[in-house]
């Protein structure tokens, strides 16, 4: 016995509402972009085709496009609902939970078409919503048969490669996009109507295989592209499309300065920030919707140290030395390579006999910044880094310390370069100057005429002495000329050739006194 029908009266008032609102569309991701950019091509031409409701009614499944606004467009924000999105729902279940402020909760089913919403009253109840969609066996087979139909396509007119005609046996289907969606209602924004779904399906069993890459050998100081890590990788047999797939970096051995593009592209971005040595990287790579099929593989490549060419010049442009005297040595450093080295060390060693003074530098540009430390006999220039073609002149002012026994010394000095970098020529990397620091000796021969030789009565190796003084006579005991700190100056100005006598005294560095007598012969043209 069937029982009567009860009816139910509603009177349903339209008019404006305060109330808020969500709202979205679940479709059928065909491409797994995730972006709404799919239609259901009823007729399966190619074309969005535009039904006309005037001339009678239309099967659900067999619309395309109402021009519902008349502006001969189914794009843009105006015109949404306009479209067969290939939206589906499930009728047996709710798919969909909104979550709101003041302990709001809503459990929303989805349209035959794919539209869902909700309103929210009252409208003071401004926060934070989430909505989040669950997949179950409903809504599985309901998008196994969107995706199966094979009339879902990309605008304008691209079908999707993967779907197949006819294919019955059980699909799996996941989101493409996030499982759940924030969005804030406010006094200003009431309304939300973007919260959207998307959903793809596989036919059967989809491997991917993420392949293990070698990228080889670089040096550290390199900047640029290693290698594509998707170039090798598979999906369901063939090459990954990028747009298919998400890869993430979980290992990366300490690297810094890797650029990792979206289309699989790994570069290195900073010079010379890398140890050199070899780096093992592991990724996983995902199936867009689908982030339980994945696999994992690891790339590999080795930075060496870059090889650089230093070259080292010493002299002391054979300076005339003697004990006390103040001289300098020249080094020069010239990087003749092509690759800016690194850590650069000159290690200059004195030989006994010498004492260090002072040194002063310059470069051929301003990249160096030199560091000095003396340690002793050891002098240690260091420059963090020494461009390629850059040419640096160091001048090193010694003096020779007084001699034992008057006996004159042989000195040897040796002068090394070197880097973190390895150094194709190592033969250039060292440089020497010998000489001789001679005893002191004061001369009996001027001859002040102007040739610049031997004009002065020059006392070689006076510098030994920290202070002297000297007193010049004639032959009738007259003085023509005193000073103390003699600086080697007396050319006999104003006197006639013949013989003077002298006296000079020193004090040498302990504070004991040194007398000198002796007779000058002066010569004049």
């Amino acid at each position: 016995m069937v029982d009567k029908c009860l009816s139910e009266v509603n009177d349903f008032k339209y008019g404006p509402s305060n109330d808020l609102y969500l709202g979205g569309i679940v479709w059928y991701d065909a491409n797994g972009n995730g972006v709404q950019d799919e239609w259901y091509d009823a007729n399966d031409d190619g074309k969005v085709t535009l039904n006309d409701p005037t001339k009678g009614a239309i099967d659900i499944n067999k619309w395309e496009w109402f021009d519902l606004n008349g502006d001969g467009r189914y794009d843009g924000p105006e015109n949404f609902g306009e479209l067969n999105i290939a939206g589906f729902g499930n009728s047996r279940s709710s798919n969909i939970s909104v979550n709101g402020p003041q302990g709001f909760e809503k459990s929303i089913k989805i349209s035959e078409t794919g539209y869902w919403s909700v309103q929210v009253s009252p409208s003071d109840a401004f926060g934070d919503y989430t909505a989040q969609l669950t997949m179950d066996r409903n809504l599985n087979d309901q998008a196994s048969i969107k995706g199966e139909s094979g009339l879902i396509k990309t605008l304008p007119n691209l079908r999707v490669a993967f779907l197949e005609d006819n294919i019955r046996f059980a699909i799996e289907c996941g989101l493409t996009t996030p499982e759940i969606l924030d969005r804030t209602l406010s006094r200003s924004v009431q309304v939300h109507k973007d919260l959207h779904f998307g959903i793809r399906c596989h036919e059967g069993f989809v491997e991917i295989i993420a392949n293990d890459d070698e990228f080889g050998e670089q040096y550290v100081s390199y900047v640029g592209s290693l290698g594509n890590i998707l170039d090798n990788d598979l999906l369901n047999g063939k090459a990954v499309n990028p747009e298919d797939v998400n890869f993430e970096f979980t290992e990366l051995d300490g690297l810094i300065g890797l650029g990792i593009e979206e289309n699989g592209e790994v570069s290195l971005l900073i010079p010379e920030i890398n140890e050199p040595r070899t780096y093992t990287l592991k990724y996983i790579l995902r199936e867009v919707g689908y982030p339980d099929n994945f696999d994992e593989a690891s790339v590999t490549f080795t930075l060496l140290s870059d090889n650089v060419d230093l070259a080292i010049e010493k002299t002391s442009n054979q300076a005339e030395v003697y004990e006390g005297d103040e001289f300098e040595y020249v080094i020069k450093v010239s990087n003749i390579g092509e690759t800016n080295a690194t850590n650069v060390q000159i290690v200059d060693l004195l030989p006994p006999g010498l004492s260090y003074v002072s040194s002063v530098y310059f470069s051929s540009d301003n990249s160096i910044n030199l560091d000095i430390q003396v340690n002793g006999s050891r002098i240690t220039y260091s420059a963090p880094r020494f461009n390629s073609g850059v040419v640096l002149t160091i001048s090193v002012f010694v003096t020779a310390d007084p001699l034992v026994g008057g006996i004159p010394l042989s000195i040897t000095n040796q002068a090394t370069v070197s880097s973190s970098e390895e150094d194709i020529d190592p033969s250039n990397n060292i440089a020497t100057d010998e000489n001789l620091v001679n005893p002191f000796f004061i001369p009996n021969i001027i001859t002040p005429n102007g040739d610049n030789k031997n004009d002065r009565f020059e006392i070689k190796g006076l510098s030994k002495f920290t202070g002297n003084d000297i007193v010049i006579f004639n032959r009738y005991g007259d003085h023509v000329f005193q000073t103390e700190n003699y600086d080697n100056n007396w050319d006999a100005s104003g006197q006639v050739a013949g013989t003077y006598f002298y006296i000079l005294n020193g004090t040498d560095r302990t504070g004991r006194k040194h007398e000198f007598k002796g007779w000058i012969q002066v010569i004049k043209d």
